[in-house]
């Protein structure tokens, strides 16, 4: 369980300001205030934490700016009220984030608005979409100031020319209030188990945001700190407010009144509360929002949450530096987390997450180096009888898959992911095949790259090994993780894999089938840890730390997890932070060609990143229309355009949606869907320069009847696959006849392209005397000479 002692570890901190500690009393903003927690940000960014603001205040700012539209103020109506706070927000929402602004250029930190409603969160890609957003921000040292954007979401609330600041105990809770109905209970439940209704409390099987963004809870910014930290997976929430904390009983009884310094969350026993619903002045939260939303924090990926006073001199620090001020929420284990400490106690292992992880990766080298002494024989009769594994608990594979795609289900992943993510008989069948192809591969350890006599007495040779140990980081696919198993064994290499969370129990099984049949053939143990698997993404962060232990990583997913990946280690990182492909289709191109080659790299897998993202055609093709409308009137392709392409287009009846973007950010859209940009280009050599300039040196290719021109594009094109009148979607392992791969790298050093099993090697030098060979018997006066 978190202690206090643990927050000055903290990493990934969600900071919530609330209006009653950004304003006065007369609706003025308190700038000495908010300027020093602007300060103590900063000073955070400094010691290399990431934190994200979420800020209450606009509403209450622009209610002050209108002040003298008195009829507005005076409204009652429920219609008059929200179009009233729409109001206010808007015109609170620029002068806001000025002031935060002007504050934190001054420590030279960056900051930028973020405004979200409901709707970002209805979906997993969606939610995927802010978070990546945020953590690219955060990674960079930039403060994404959240707040829920008013002006569109505003629900029906309180008056706000009311002076009340709460309705129970201004924030204290009334222990003799019975927590259901508000009315006074015989006997009350106690505040270590008075918490969310069991029905009520959002399980992990459920969307993170299923309850709160459906509208009930999602109406104040306390709720949506919540959502961004458990999103974010934060290891810190800490909502600042205007009182203390949570008191022990109201104010006014008898004897002392505390604050309660620690709130743990029993899972177990749970009851529903009422704690008043007001906020202060112009606030939508209270007390009762706060406790909510610190409940459904800790309940879902958050370490910890801090509930205290923001008036108080240095609130932020005092809180990370372990003072006990304010009310600490923190989640007792599971029973699932009790029952494997249980058993870890009887073996008696004691060991913190921090130091598990350590073990995890050493054991992996450890077991990598037994891994490459087997025999090619024996390597390949793992790989044999982990294929057979798969058919013979085919049955078990999909029940535990069946498990994720409830989850799935329920967390709205759209259709194409949801088919990814199902693992079919079928599949399963494909994938013990390729893992059998894999098998009867010849042996990749020891081969010589190259060999010489040195000296009459020394021999050189240059041979294949293993890299070590691999840090894989993958998508939602669970057919994946057998896949990069079944390579990693064959090379000898070590493995540690991260796959999505959407496919944790198919992960789990699948995980647990190839440990088994590593175990089964080697009767070892000890090998078996040669493939582990990671199920925390706070695992992640500290696996970046241990260059000793990991040679390399691989992240396959989105672009800002690949930079952020780059940007948070000293391992080497092999893969693509963006897959901007390009499909030129020269002034010499065949029709027919351009047309099948076009649909089928944009519409066989939009998501993919091998897909094409734009297309260039050359002015002088002279099927320019009859190629767009088979594209546009046959698919579900979407036309993008610049102004001058997309006029140009219009004219030819061809329908484009014309970019409101610049050039810049135009030519670097990775749609991830049917989108297409479209471009003309005057010649080969302005083809060339745009693709060498705007693409990600991914996968390009040119249709074209003309030799010389082909020569010219293949030669002078600077992307690890460059294709000739063929779908850029044959970028892929298993096309390359590979048997498989483990991610597709545009860098430059070591492996490129689709990384098959030879990219998963280096190389060591051998060097054998038949004598006793020292280097000044080669010295000019020596008795000894090289050869070469």
């Amino acid at each position: 369980m978190v202690t206090r002692q643990d927050l000055q570890n903290a990493k990934k901190i969600v900071i919530k300001v609330g209006t009653s500690v950004l304003t006065r009393m007369d609706g003025t903003i308190a700038l000495g205030r908010v300027g020093h927690l602007v300060e103590e940000i900063c000073d955070l960014i400094q010691e290399g934490k990431q934190v994200a603001l979420v800020s209450s205040g606009s509403t209450w700012i622009g209610r002050r700016k209108l002040k003298q539209k008195q009829e507005l103020i005076n409204s009652t109506t429920v219609s008059g009220l929200k179009n009233e706070k729409r109001a206010f927000a808007a015109c609170g929402q620029s002068n806001l984030m000025s002031l935060y602004d002007i504050l934190f250029s001054q420590k030279n930190v960056l900051c930028s608005q973020i405004l979200l409603t409901g709707h970002d969160f209805e979906t997993f890609e969606n939610r995927e979409s802010v978070k990546e957003t945020l953590e690219h921000m955060m990674s960079l040292g930039v403060v994404p100031i959240i707040n829920e954007n008013d002006v569109v979401s505003v629900k029906s609330g309180r008056n706000l020319t009311d002076d009340h600041r709460f309705k129970v105990f201004n924030g204290k809770i009334d222990k003799s209030t019975k927590w259901s109905t508000g009315s006074v209970s015989t006997s009350p439940p106690t505040l270590s188990t008075t918490l969310l209704d069991q029905n009520e409390l959002p399980s992990s099987e459920m969307s993170t945001t299923s309850k709160i963004a459906s509208g009930d809870i999602f109406s104040n910014n306390d709720a949506l700190a919540s959502i961004v930290a458990s999103e974010l997976e934060a290891d810190l929430l800490i909502l600042l407010t205007d009182v203390d904390g949570l008191f022990e009983k109201p104010p006014g009884s008898e004897g002392p009144n505390n604050v309660i310094p620690t709130f743990v969350l029993d899972q177990q026993v749970a009851t529903k509360y009422e704690c008043g619903k007001e906020g202060s002045i112009g606030g939508t939260g209270g007390m009762m929002a706060k406790i909510d939303s610190a409940l459904f924090a800790v309940s879902h990926s958050v370490n910890a949450v801090v509930i205290s006073s923001g008036k108080i001199q240095s609130p932020i620090s005092r809180v990370i530096n372990g003072e006990e001020i304010g009310t600490l929420f923190v989640a007792t284990t599971t029973q699932e987390e009790n029952d494997e400490n249980v058993e870890d106690s009887e073996k008696e292992v004691d060991i913190a997450p921090q130091q598990q992880t350590a073990k995890m990766a050493e054991s992996a080298r450890a077991a990598s180096r037994q891994l490459a002494l087997l025999t090619t024989e024996k390597r390949s009769e793992i790989l044999r009888t982990l294929a057979q594994e798969l058919l013979n608990r085919k049955g078990e594979i999909i029940n535990e898959n069946e498990k994720d795609l409830i989850k799935a289900k329920e967390m709205n992943v759209e259709g194409p992911l949801i088919k990814r993510l199902k693992l079919t008989s079928d599949k399963i069948e494909t994938l013990s095949k390729g893992i059998l192809q894999i098998s009867e591969m010849s042996e990749p350890i020891g081969n010589v790259v190259r060999q010489s006599n040195i000296s009459e007495t020394l021999f050189l040779q240059q041979i294949t090994v293993p890299i070590g140990v691999l840090l894989i980081i993958f998508e939602s696919r669970p057919d994946v993780l057998p896949q990069i198993a079944a390579l990693t064994i064959k090379t000898g290499n070590g493995v540690l894999m991260k796959g999505g969370k959407e496919a944790t129990y198919s992960n789990r099984i699948l995980h647990k089938i190839i440990t088994d049949s590593i175990t089964k053939v080697t009767g070892n143990n000890l090998i078996s840890n040669s493939v582990g698997l990671v199920e925390d993404r706070k695992e992640i962060s500290e696996l970046l730390k241990m260059n000793e232990f990991i040679d390399l990583v691989i992240p396959r997913g989105s672009g800002s997890l690949v930079k952020y990946i780059q940007q948070n280690t000293k391992i080497p990182v092999l893969g693509h932070a963006e897959g901007i492909c390009h499909v030129y289709i020269d002034k010499d191109a065949d029709l027919e060609k351009a047309k099948k080659i076009v649909i089928d790299a944009k519409t066989d897998y939009p998501a993919a990143c091998n897909s094409v993202e734009t297309l260039l055609i050359n002015k002088n093709f002279k099927y320019t229309k009859e190629l767009l409308l088979e594209v546009t009137q046959t698919t579900e392709i979407q036309l993008f355009a610049n102004q001058k392409t997309g006029n140009e287009l219009k004219n030819l009846g061809v329908a484009v949606d014309l970019s409101e973007d610049d050039d810049d950010k135009l030519f670097t859209t990775e749609y991830g869907n049917c989108g297409l940009t479209v471009h003309f280009v005057e010649n080969d050599n302005e083809a060339i320069s745009h693709i060498n300039h705007y693409g990600s040196h991914h996968t390009d290719c040119i249709v074209s009847e003309c030799e010389e021109t082909t020569q010219k594009f293949l030669k002078s094109i600077d992307s690890a696959c460059v294709f000739y009148n063929c779908s850029t979607r044959f970028a892929d392992g298993f096309r390359f006849g590979l048997g498989a791969e483990v991610g597709i790298s545009t860098g430059r050093i070591h492996a490129r392209g689709p990384v098959g099993m030879e990219g998963l090697l280096t190389t060591k030098w051998i060097l054998t005397s038949k004598d006793c060979d020292l280097v000044k018997e080669y010295s000019e006066n020596g008795c000894k000479r090289y050869l070469h």
